[in-house]
């Protein structure tokens, strides 16, 4: 396309928008939703870190003019490591607020929501921080 044709094209064309918003900050984080389905999220793992190995290149291809070759070892594979990061959820329910929020006066039943309400919590933190390194929060 020819440079004065594109800047005409963007100058007078619009694209095409979509209305309304999709909400990806409730219910299922997407990029956490993939990793958890292609089982790439490992629960209860044990040991001081994690280490694997890593393809980053492909051997350097060369052009032939005839001759010999000199053939070479690549370098393409690495170890890397990560010692283990954690978070902690501090929510708790004493048993007196247990015997307090029951029955009719109970508006809401806290204590079946305490659990379910953390591991909610949980896969909010992890889909909106999935690559900090967790020395900070």
């Amino acid at each position: 396309m020819h440079e004065q044709e594109w800047s005409e094209v963007v100058a007078t064309t619009t694209p095409e928008y979509l209305k309304g918003a999709a909400d990806a900050t409730i219910k299922e984080h997407p990029v956490f939703a993939k990793l958890e389905q292609k089982r790439r999220i490992l629960f209860n793992q044990a040991g001081t870190e994690l280490r694997w190995q890593v393809k980053f290149a492909l051997p350097d291809v060369e052009p032939y003019t005839g001759g010999a070759i000199a053939y070479a070892p690549s370098d393409k594979h690495r170890q890397l490591s990560i010692d283990w990061r954690g978070y902690a959820l501090p929510d708790m329910m004493s048993e007196k607020e247990k015997l307090m929020n029951r029955g009719n006066q109970a508006l809401i039943d806290r204590y079946a929501r305490v659990f379910p309400d953390m591991e909610q919590a949980m896969r909010d933190l992890f889909a909106m921080e999935l690559y900090v390194d967790g020395t900070t929060y």
